[in-house]
């Protein structure tokens, strides 16, 4: 029975904390201690869906992928805002996905090494321009920001749904 003890408190916490190490990305470490510092991206974007009507968003399709600003009223929203962009963009540069399930931000993964995004927090929000360096990553490119300007409009309701994949 004595060994049956140490056995399991031993291994038990081994077993716990291993799972906090090898857990998928942003589980596990802590609020910003996630890879790439992200932390609680999901608590962030949750957020910002339920917060979706103090946006503003204006977005202009380019020949070469868009121009978008997205600006808030209120300081803290913007600022929830301005983590959000900057936790998306180092998932994506670091080589992680989001929302797997989505066949829009899947197909998106798939051609971000083709599209260049400038990020410039500005007062309220931030100014992003996004180009893509193939028709396809174009594409790709103008079909998230036509969802992103979904979950603006409807925060939560459009943050259920799939989204097309913009190639076929």
């Amino acid at each position: 029975m004595k060994t049956s003890y140490i056995f399991l408190s031993f291994f038990i916490p081994v077993l716990l904390t291993s799972q906090a190490i090898a857990g998928p990305p942003g589980f596990g470490k802590g609020k910003g201690h996630g890879p790439m510092g992200g932390g609680d991206f999901r608590g962030v974007i949750h957020e910002l869906f339920a917060a979706h009507e103090d946006f503003d968003r204006k977005v202009v399709l380019t020949e070469n992928g868009y121009r978008a600003t997205t600006t808030s009223a209120k300081p803290e929203t913007a600022k929830l805002l301005q983590k959000h962009v900057s936790q998306m963009e180092s998932r994506l540069d670091g080589g992680f996905g989001v929302r797997h399930w989505d066949p829009a931000f899947a197909e998106l993964r798939e051609h971000y090494d083709d599209i260049e995004v400038k990020l410039t927090n500005i007062k309220g929000g931030v100014a992003v321009t996004v180009t893509g360096k193939t028709p396809a990553a174009v594409k790709v490119a103008q079909n998230h920001a036509k969802i992103v300007s979904g979950f603006v409009e409807r925060g939560h309701t459009e943050a259920q749904k799939e989204h097309a994949r913009a190639l076929k």
